[in-house]
């Protein structure tokens, strides 16, 4: 399992509400990392 499975499978246990912010907030970090 990777890293961001493991985020993935995280966000699936959280609130629907939480989920929306956290999952931009991850996307975010993603598109950071692919720039570098």
């Amino acid at each position: 399992l990777n890293i961001k499975d493991e985020l993935i499978n995280s966000l699936k246990q959280l609130d629907s509400d939480k989920k929306e912010e956290v999952f931009a907030l991850i996307t975010k970090f993603f598109k950071g990392l692919e720039k570098v």
